[in-house]
């Protein structure tokens, strides 16, 4: 008997967590939640002057945690820069990267037209998939899921 478990999808953890424990999701509130602990969870430094517009953490066979959040366009270089993108040209324009979670209001991304994506497995075996809503010149919106 095979000990490894098959790595599910965040759309499969979402579904497996309704099924078996009968809750959707856990909002926690946001003043709840530091930046030291999302950084802890995503691997990923969150700047400074960044607006935490959402978060959501899903528990299920495997984790999945949402964090929406605005930062100064002006930023963007720098915040990619710290992640493994490095600059905007590794990133893509493809949609495919981040699951589309459309029961979740704040998360709906299939409507964001304008953007750049990308997704890389992280050395822990969870992965970070990212996109980024271009629309407004003065700022961006990221988009961060971590499973």
């Amino acid at each position: 008997m095979c000990s490894c478990r098959e790595k599910k999808t965040p759309e499969q953890a979402v579904k497996d967590l309704e099924s078996a424990l009968g809750v959707r999701q856990y909002e926690p509130n946001l003043a709840d939640i530091s930046v030291a602990k999302i950084e802890s969870i995503t691997k990923l430094p969150i700047p400074s002057e960044a607006k935490i517009l959402n978060l959501l953490n899903l528990h299920a066979l495997d984790d999945v945690f949402l964090v929406k959040f605005e930062l100064e366009m002006k930023r963007l270089d720098k915040f990619l820069a710290n992640t493994a993108f490095k600059r905007r040209e590794n990133l893509s324009s493809k949609r495919n990267y981040c699951s589309n979670f459309e029961d979740i209001s704040w998360w709906n991304i299939s409507k964001i037209n304008t953007f750049l994506s990308g997704s890389y497995n992280r050395d822990d075996g969870k992965s970070n998939n990212i996109l980024i809503d271009l629309a407004n010149p003065q700022k961006a919106v990221v988009y961060l899921q971590t499973y």
